[in-house]
């Protein structure tokens, strides 16, 4: 009998074993593109409509995607697996793959400003002891900048959901800017369900006599999280965070001499396959009354 148990134990952790087995990049490339090549880490990419009004506008400025121009090379971002919960009882294994896809044989090497990668995104499940593909869109955008690929972070967007957040600081001449999009998987494929300018200044044009640069100093920045706002988000296992945004700060927007506030804070939801601003609310900072005494 003592034999028999052990036995038993065995098999259950073989089992546990198996589940956990991690998926591999190869196979998870291949399954995402179809036809990659693990040895040159190149696929084909059909164009986008965006890539195709491009070409038919500025004859394919930033990536032509010609026949020629279909051969892409392949940069795995981010890969990470994560345990999600269809209800209290049952646990699915989930795995996240973020690419970047650039032209394989672009011959100034992909190096300019307006460079910016194809960004993919996959979702595969632990089904029947294998790992299948669920939910994928090789190209969900172009995101980054000088043809590297913008800064990914895996995020939980609801009690079960997870998205990927990207960002990207871009600037020049002394001015930056920052940028964050969020990637969620929406029925069979993946898509930009949000995004936000989040931060500005112009901290490297800035000069105090204003002869060779602004002579007013601006920055505004936004902090962001995901969680349940409002008392019927989160109702069930199945639905989405809010995202709250609340930002602090000057910006550009307002004259030479008086610069806007930037001082708000704005709550999205996600509806009908987006995230859509329900609530803004304006806040005025007020320079505190020093208690001079007597």
């Amino acid at each position: 009998m003592k034999n028999t148990g052990v036995f038993w134990v065995l098999i259950c952790l073989c089992g546990i074993l198996r589940a956990q087995t991690p998926l591999s990049q190869d196979e998870a490339l291949k399954q995402m593109y179809g036809n990659y090549d693990s040895n040159t880490k190149t696929t084909t990419l059909p164009c986008t409509e965006a890539q195709r009004a491009d070409n038919e506008k500025t004859h394919g400025s930033w990536w032509p995607c010609y026949k020629d121009d279909s051969m892409v090379s392949i940069q795995v971002i981010l890969m990470a697996a994560v345990p999600t919960w269809t209800d209290p009882k049952h646990k699915t294994d989930e795995t996240y793959l973020v690419t970047s896809a650039v032209p394989a044989h672009d011959p100034s090497g992909f190096e300019c400003h307006a460079c910016q990668p194809a960004i993919g995104v996959a979702q595969f499940i632990w089904q029947d002891q294998r790992w299948k593909l669920e939910t994928a869109n090789a190209t969900v955008g172009f995101y980054g900048s000088w043809g590297g690929p913008p800064f990914v972070d895996l995020v939980a967007i609801g009690p079960s959901r997870y998205g990927v957040l990207v960002s990207v600081e871009d600037g020049g001449q002394g001015y930056t800017d920052g940028y964050k999009w969020l990637l969620a998987p929406i029925g069979k494929t993946v898509a930009e369900v949000w995004n936000i300018q989040d931060e500005q200044d112009d901290f490297g044009a800035y000069d105090p006599k204003g002869v060779d640069g602004p002579s007013i100093r601006y920055r505004s920045a936004a902090a962001i999280r995901f969680s349940c706002i409002f008392d019927d988000s989160c109702a069930n296992g199945n639905s989405y965070f809010d995202i709250e945004v609340i930002s602090r700060g000057l910006d550009a927007r307002g004259t030479k001499t008086s610069l806007k506030p930037q001082n708000w804070t704005n709550i999205y939801q996600f509806k009908d396959g987006k995230y859509q601003l329900v609530q803004h609310q304006q806040f005025i900072e007020k320079k505190a009354v020093q208690n001079r005494g007597r």
